[in-house]
């Protein structure tokens, strides 16, 4: 939608558009606090939508510990257990 505008007549349609999507169908997502942010089909755009997320952890997750620096099989992680207790089945 954003990435490739032919003229000023199409990036007002398009600003149109996405304004009504904000007033008509996204009102009560926006109004619970989603927001939205345009992606302009580069890398820069989505990482600039990952920031705007707030995320910039840079720690890594236990499952990632497990796998890797422990490495653990996937059944073994805490998350496989829990997999494992709920669905004995899905992690063969």
């Amino acid at each position: 939608m954003w990435d490739d505008p032919q003229d000023e007549s199409d990036t007002s349609t398009e600003e149109d558009r996405e304004s009504r999507l904000k007033e008509e169908q996204w009102r009560f997502l926006i109004h619970e606090g989603a927001r939205c942010a345009r992606f302009l089909n580069t890398p820069e755009s989505a990482w600039d939508i990952v920031h705007g997320l707030g995320v910039e952890r840079k720690e890594s997750l236990l499952l990632q510990r497990e796998l890797v620096d422990m490495k653990k099989p996937l059944k073994q992680t805490t998350a496989g257990k829990r997999l494992h207790k709920e669905s004995p089945t899905s992690l063969g």
